[in-house]
Formats: C-alpha cells, structure tokens, sequence
C-alpha cells in the first residue's frame, strides 16, 4: 500500500471556541422558543444535533456543552521534528518503484524511527502525513514518462495490426 502523499494546503484545525459558542447559541435560541429544526438550521448542524444538546444541557447544566479541547493522543512528534520530516520528505524517497518516487507508509515509519528515534507502526503514519498537509490523491513524482505511441506506431501487444477499439 502506498502513503501516494504530496504537499497540499496546511490541515484545517478544528476551534474548539467557536464550536462551544455555537452550541450556546443554540442554547439561547431554545431557550426563546424556537424550535429545533429552526435552530439546527440557524446554527448550521443537523436537528438531532440540537437535540443532544438539549438533552446534555438537561443532564449537565452549562458545563455539558463547554469545548472539551482535542481529541485523540498527542503526537510523539515535536513541530520542530514534523518540520524536519516535511522537509525530508519533499527531497523525495531514496528509492523509487516501478518507476516512481512514491513514500510508502512503511518507508515513512522507517525514516521517522531512523531520522528521531520514533517509532510508528506504517498503518498509523497516514495520520502524521495528513497533518503536515499530504494527501493520498497523488502517487508522488514520475521519474519517466513513457514515449508516446504516434499514428503510425503498431502496438506490439496486438497482433496483425489488429484495430484499437
């Protein structure tokens, strides 16, 4: 399996704030009377949204709907060493397969525990890719493009200048 990743935009990061305000939006907009699906709508979530809400703040008062921060384990990786690998990784891998520079999973987690003496298993180093701002969409660099076939060039898989259909 190939990581396939390649610079793109910086990952979006959630804001917590403003997610918190939103649901005390909601919050108020129930408390005036308006009924769910209008603040749903209002407020940009689904109407079953509202009503989890509703029933947290039912359950918990006020502290059930304060921003929780992020979710999910801290990366072991500092900024400074995410940099580094970004860096690294744009020079593009040492190797190439089937005539393409591509990153695989496991040669990323090799080089993290080569470069920072980090290790990661190869099925969770999408993750770090994806927040340096990679993605799957694309196999990398090819190192050559193939020739292109003209008019007149017989393709030599197909017997007696069988048509191409």
């Amino acid at each position: 399996m190939y990581c396939g990743m390649r610079i793109g935009g910086e990952k979006e990061r959630r804001d917590f704030s403003a997610l918190e305000k939103r649901r005390f939006e909601a919050l108020r907009l129930l408390k005036r009377g308006i009924r769910p699906t209008e603040v749903a709508r209002r407020v940009g979530v689904a109407r079953q949204t509202i009503i989890g809400w509703k029933k947290k703040y039912a359950v918990g008062g006020p502290a059930a709907l304060e921003a929780s921060g992020g979710r999910g384990r801290k990366s072991r990786l500092t900024e400074e060493q995410k940099e580094s690998l970004r860096r690294i990784l744009a020079e593009g891998p040492p190797e190439t397969t089937q005539g393409k520079w591509v990153w695989t999973c496991a040669a990323v987690a090799q080089l993290i525990q080569k470069e920072f003496n980090i290790s990661y298993h190869p099925g969770h180093v999408w993750k770090i890719l994806v927040g340096l701002g990679w993605n799957s969409q694309t196999a990398a660099f090819q190192v050559e493009a193939p020739e292109p076939i003209s008019a007149g060039d017989e393709d030599p898989k197909r017997k007696n200048g069988a048509s191409r259909s």
